[in-house]
C-alpha cells in the first residue's frame, strides 16, 4: 500500500493523548477508548491517499458501420442486430460506434438493445464515398492507452478514399485487432442495357412509360422497378432469356423539379442499378374559361390537389402572345357565338401545339352539323344527324277580349317565329280560341307555311274563354301525324266560361298514353294554375307562368327549339369504356355513379371514341388539331348532370389524367443536356420556341450576358453565362467531374427558363462485388479474423492490466462504521439489546447442556 500524502499520517502520533484524554471521561471504558482510537487511526490513513496496484479486466469495442450509398438496407440491419448482441451480452466493455461514409461520425451506445439504432439514410453530400482509413483514424483515437482494444468493421471494403491497410498496420503497432463482417456489395448480374427510351420532362402526377432492351447471359426471374429520390415509383416482373428483352415499366413521379430517376434489378438476392438519370418534372398551367357560368368548385379543387396551376378567365384572351398554358378548360363555354378575333386566337393556339378540353354542359347543345367556324372545326364532335322523321307542334292561342293589346302581340309575334325555327320536313299548325277555336294555319309542313304566316296577323282579341274544345281539336289532330315528338304549347291568360263541358283528365291520361307533351304558359294573375300544372305534369311537359307578355315569344320559341332534335338528354347514363388509353388507366367506370344528363353528339371520322353512353353515343372523344390535342367530355363536371360523380372517388383521378393527357410538351422554351466534348463536361442548351412576342427571347436580349445557375453535388451553387451559338439558341458549358444530380435553374428572377440537370454516376455507385481480400487482409494483419462470433468479440483474451486503485475509500467507511459502534456501545445498546433477546427467547440462555 502506497500513501499519496503521508504527512497525514503524524496524526497518529496523537493516539497516546487521545487515549489520556478520553480516560478522564466519566463513564468511559476501555472498549469504548479501543473502538475511538481505532477509528481516529482509520481517519488519518484515508486522508493519506492510500492506494495500491491490483489487476482489473479492461475492453473496449467499436462498431464501424460503412453507410455509405453502396450499403443496401439489409446490411445496416444486420449491423444494427450485432450491436444490439454486444449490449444485450452487459459485458461490462465500453462500447462505441462511428458510421462513416465520407467521413466518419462518432455515436453514443445506449446501454438499451431495443434503443440502439443505425441511420438509414443516405446523405446526398457524403453518402457517395467510403473512406475506411477515416473510419479506423477515429476509431483509434477515441481507444483508452490499456486494455483490449477490438474494431468490428461492418462494410463491403470498397474503398475509393483513402488506403484502410496503412491504417490497419498502425492499428496492430498499438495493439488493436480488428474483426471484419463483409456485407453489402453490388455484385453485377449478367445483364446489360442496350438502350433506353424515357422521357426527359413529364408533367408532376403524370403516367408515362420507360422502355428498356437488356441484354440477359440466361434465363433469369427479375423484379425491375424506378426510383425517385428514394421512393419507389413503379415496378414489374420480367422473365429475362438468353439475349435480348423488351422491358416497360410504368411510372409516376409527384413532385415537381430536377429529381434523380434510378432504374434498379434484382434477381436471386441480388441486387444492382441498371442506371441513372435526372428528370425535370413541372406542374401543367391551365387557362380555364366559364364565360358568364359560376366557375366548378369540385373540378378546380380536383385540379389544385393534383397539383395543377389553374388561371380562370371569362374568355380565351385575343393577345396573349405566346403559348402562356398547357391546356385550356372551356366548361360550358362559349355560351354566346364567339367573335371572329376569339375563335381565330383559340384556333392558333391549338393549331401550335396547345391542349384543348371541351365540357359541353347545357350552354353547347346546338352543336354544328356541317362545323364552319374554327371552334366547330377543332372539336371531335358534331351534332348528331336529325331524325329521319319530323316533329309535330300545334300552338294553341288564347285569343280572348282579355289578351288584347301586347298580349296577344307576343303571341302571334311568338308564332310566326316557330314556323321559322322548325326544320322544312316538321309540321306545325295554329290553333285560335275565344268561346269557339279556329284552325288559323291548319296542320302541314313548316317548309310550305312560310307564306301562310300572315294570316296569324289576323288573330285579334276578343270574346270569352273556352280552353278545352281548342286543346282536344290540337290532340286529335297530331296524334295522328307520322312524328318522332309531337308537341302541343298553350297559352292563355283566363280560365274557362263557367258551364263549358271539360274532361281534362281523360285527355291527361289519352295523350300521356299516345306520347303526347302538353306544355302550357299562364299569362297574367287570373288564370286556372292548377289546371295548367296539372295538364304539363301529367303528359310530362313544361309549365311557365309570367306577367311580363314580352317574354311570350322566348318561351315560346324555346318550347318549339326543344322538340327539333333534344340534343340536351336529361336522364340517368351510364359510361362505358370504349377503348383503352393511357388516361383512364385504373379508372374502373363499371363502377361509376350514372351522370344525369349529357349532350346527344356523334364523333367526326378520324377521332377516337374512349367514353360513350347508351348504345352509341360518344361521352369522351379526342384527336389531332395540327400539333395540339383536343379532348371533348358532353356532359359536365358541375352539379347539373355530374353530382354523383363529383362524389366520386375517381373524379380526382380522371380530370388531372386528362388535362396531361391534352397538354403539350414544349413551352416557350426547351431545355436540355447533352455530353461535352471534354472528360466529365456537359452541355446545357435552350431554344426558343414562337415567334419574336416570346418573352423569354426579349429577357435574353437585355443588357449584360444571360446566364444561369448550377447547384453542384457537395458543393456550393456556380453562375454559368449563357452563349448564343446560334439564333434562337444558348448554350452553356459545365464541368461535372463530381458523381451526383445537377440541378440547372435561371440565374436572373426576369429570364424565365425550364428547369433542367443532369447525373453524373459516382464511384460509389458502380456494381461492385464485396471486396472480402481486403476485409480478410485487415483482420490478418491486426490479428482479428472474418466473421467474429459475440464470444470472440468479448474474450477477456488481454483484457487483464495492472491499474492503480484507490483505497481511501474502503478506509472512510471503516472509521465511520467503528466509531458507529463506540456511540453505540457507550449508550448501552448493545446491553439494551441483550437484554430485549433474553426477554424474547429465555430458553437460548437458559438451555442447559445435556
Amino acid at each position: 500500500m502506497t500513501f499519496d500524502q503521508p504527512i497525514f499520517l503524524l496524526l497518529l502520533g496523537l493516539l497516546p493523548i487521545l487515549w489520556w484524554w478520553m480516560r478522564k471521561a466519566p463513564g468511559a471504558s476501555r472498549a469504548c477508548l479501543a473502538l475511538k482510537c481505532a477509528a481516529f487511526a482509520a481517519l488519518a490513513i484515508a486522508l493519506a491517499d492510500p492506494w495500491a496496484p491490483m489487476r482489473v479486466e479492461k475492453l473496449a469495442v467499436t462498431v464501424l458501420m460503412d453507410t455509405s450509398a453502396s450499403m443496401p438496407r439489409e446490411s445496416l440491419q444486420h449491423g444494427e442486430g450485432m450491436l444490439r448482441d454486444l449490449v444485450r451480452k452487459k459485458s461490462g466493455a465500453d462500447l462505441r460506434l462511428i458510421t462513416f461514409a465520407e467521413r466518419p461520425t462518432l455515436l453514443s451506445v445506449p446501454e438499451q438493445a431495443d434503443k440502439v439504432s443505425i441511420p438509414e439514410g443516405v446523405d446526398p453530400k457524403e453518402g457517395m464515398a467510403t473512406d475506411i482509413e477515416g473510419a479506423m483514424q477515429l476509431a483509434l483515437s477515441t481507444f483508452p492507452a490499456q486494455g483490449a482494444r477490438r474494431i468490428l468493421l461492418i462494410s463491403d471494403g470498397n474503398e475509393n478514399r483513402g488506403h484502410a491497410l496503412t491504417e490497419a498496420l498502425r492499428a496492430r503497432e498499438r495493439g488493436v485487432a480488428i474483426f471484419t463482417v463483409p456485407a453489402g456489395g453490388t455484385a453485377p448480374l449478367p445483364v446489360k442495357v442496350q438502350s433506353i427510351a424515357s422521357p426527359q420532362g413529364v408533367f408532376s402526377g403524370e403516367r408515362f412509360t420507360l422502355s428498356l432492351q437488356i441484354e440477359s447471359a440466361g434465363a433469369i426471374p427479375a423484379r425491375v422497378w424506378i426510383t425517385s429520390q428514394g421512393h419507389e415509383i413503379g415496378s414489374t416482373k420480367a422473365d429475362l432469356h438468353s439475349g435480348n428483352n423488351a422491358v416497360d415499366i410504368e411510372a409516376q413521379i409527384a413532385e415537381s423539379g430536377v429529381n434523380l430517376m434510378e432504374v434498379h434489378i434484382s434477381s436471386a438476392g441480388a441486387e444492382q442499378v441498371l442506371f441513372s438519370q435526372a428528370v425535370s418534372v413541372r406542374r401543367p398551367r391551365v387557362l380555364y374559361v366559364t364565360g358568364g357560368h359560376e366557375a366548378s368548385s369540385p373540378l378546380l379543387a380536383t385540379l389544385k390537389r393534383a397539383q395543377v396551376d389553374v388561371e380562370a378567365a371569362a374568355a380565351f384572351p385575343v393577345n396573349h402572345g405566346v403559348r402562356d398554358w398547357d391546356a385550356v378548360l372551356l366548361d360550358n363555354y362559349p355560351d354566346h357565338e364567339l367573335s371572329a378575333d376569339e375563335d381565330a386566337a383559340l384556333e392558333k393556339y391549338v393549331y401550335a401545339g396547345g391542349g384543348l378540353i371541351f365540357i359541353a354542359g347545357d350552354s353547347n347543345a346546338k352543336l354544328a352539323q356541317e362545323p364552319k367556324t374554327p371552334l366547330e372545326k377543332m372539336l371531335p364532335v358534331r351534332a348528331a344527324p336529325p331524325p329521319e322523321k319530323p316533329t309535330a307542334v300545334v300552338l294553341v292561342l288564347d285569343k280572348s277580349g282579355s289578351m288584347s293589346g301586347p298580349k296577344i302581340e307576343m303571341a302571334r309575334e311568338a308564332a310566326r317565329a316557330s314556323i321559322k325555327t322548325l326544320r322544312p320536313i316538321d309540321k306545325i299548325g295554329v290553333i285560335s280560341f275565344d268561346e269557339t277555336f279556329n284552325w288559323v294555319i291548319p296542320m302541314g309542313p313548316a317548309g310550305d307555311l312560310e307564306d301562310k304566316s300572315n294570316l296569324i296577323g289576323q288573330i285579334t282579341a276578343n270574346g270569352g274563354t273556352k280552353i278545352y274544345q281548342a286543346v282536344q281539336s290540337a290532340f286529335e289532330t297530331i296524334v295522328n301525324e307520322q312524328a318522332t315528338h309531337k308537341h302541343i304549347i298553350l297559352l292563355t291568360d283566363g280560365v274557362s266560361t263557367p258551364g263549358t263541358q271539360e274532361d281534362f283528365p281523360r285527355l291527361e291520361r289519352d295523350a300521356l298514353a299516345k306520347q303526347v307533351t302538353i306544355s302550357t304558359i299562364g299569362v297574367g294573375d287570373y288564370i286556372n294554375r292548377e289546371l295548367l300544372e296539372e295538364l304539363a305534369r301529367k303528359t310530362r311537359g313544361k309549365v311557365h307562368f309570367v306577367e311580363n307578355p314580352e317574354s311570350i315569344p322566348q318561351i315560346i320559341n324555346a318550347e318549339v327549339r326543344s322538340t327539333e332534335d333534344l340534343a340536351i338528354q336529361e336522364r340517368p347514363v351510364r359510361a362505358v369504356r370504349v377503348r383503352p388509353v393511357e388516361f383512364i388507366d385504373g379508372i374502373d367506370f363499371a363502377r361509376a355513379p350514372r351522370l344525369l344528363g349529357f349532350v346527344k353528339a356523334e364523333a367526326k371520322e378520324g377521332s377516337e371514341t374512349i367514353l360513350r353512353v347508351d348504345v352509341d353515343k360518344p361521352l369522351l372523344v379526342r384527336w389531332r388539331y395540327g400539333l395540339g390535342r383536343v379532348i371533348a367530355f358532353m356532359s359536365d363536371a358541375r352539379s347539373r348532370w355530374a353530382a354523383p360523380w363529383v362524389r366520386w372517388a375517381s373524379f380526382g383521378t380522371l380530370w388531372p389524367q386528362m388535362v396531361r393527357d391534352a397538354s403539350h410538351r414544349d413551352r416557350t422554351v426547351r431545355a436540355g443536356v447533352r455530353p461535352g466534348n471534354g472528360e466529365g463536361d456537359a452541355v446545357v442548351y435552350y431554344d426558343l420556341l414562337g415567334d419574336a412576342n416570346n418573352p423569354t427571347a426579349a429577357a435574353l436580349n437585355v443588357s449584360g450576358p444571360p446566364h444561369i445557375l448550377v447547384e453542384v453535388p457537395g458543393e456550393a451553387s456556380r453562375t454559368v453565362s449563357l452563349e448564343e451559338t446560334s439564333p434562337g439558341h444558348y448554350e452553356a458549358h459545365i464541368p461535372a467531374g463530381q458523381g451526383g444530380l445537377y440541378r440547372i435553374v435561371s440565374g436572373s428572377s426576369e429570364l424565365v427558363l425550364p428547369e433542367a440537370g443532369f447525373y453524373r454516376e459516382a464511384e460509389e455507385m458502380k456494381p461492385q462485388a464485396v471486396n472480402t481480400a481486403l476485409l480478410n487482409e485487415i483482420s490478418r494483419v491486426t490479428g482479428g479474423r472474418m466473421h467474429p462470433s459475440m464470444d470472440q468479440l468479448l474474450s477477456d483474451r488481454g483484457s487483464l492490466v495492472r491499474e492503480r486503485k484507490a483505497l481511501w475509500p474502503y478506509w472512510l467507511i471503516l472509521a465511520l462504521v467503528l466509531n458507529f459502534m463506540e456511540v453505540a456501545l457507550r449508550k448501552g445498546f448493545f446491553e439494551r439489546l441483550a437484554s430485549w433477546l433474553r426477554e424474547r427467547a429465555p430458553f437460548l440462555w437458559n438451555r442447559q447442556p445435556a
